[in-house]
């Protein structure tokens, strides 16, 4: 779950700066505590990540394409563009790590 909720604080960190929020995650909005694991906890991770990226896709779908090469805030360098990319390589690196774990633990 501790996952999840990691993925969903990196869409709000994009979504803060797309609002022009300058402010960096902090270590507990970066990986944040982890509730109970019951399956309504679960799924309540999963819904805020659902609804997260939803408001994530639809802020990228309304960026206007020629701001793409330049940041979303002054502090930090990387473009809009590489936000935006940013997010997806972070999402796949995460997503083989949850593979790498479910194969561990069936195999186990």
């Amino acid at each position: 779950m501790g996952t999840v909720l990691h993925i969903g604080s990196d869409y709000a960190l994009v979504l803060r700066r797309l609002a022009g929020d300058r402010r960096q995650l902090t270590a507990e909005e970066d990986w944040p505590s982890c509730p109970p694991a019951t399956a309504e906890n679960w799924q309540q991770a999963v819904e805020e990540l659902a609804r997260l990226n939803q408001l994530l896709r639809q802020a990228v779908r309304a960026f206007p394409p020629e701001r793409l090469d330049e940041p979303l805030i002054v502090e930090i360098a990387h473009t809009a563009y590489d936000q935006f990319i940013g997010v997806t390589q972070h999402n796949l690196y995460h997503a083989g790590q949850m593979v790498l774990h479910r194969r561990a633990l069936v195999a186990a």
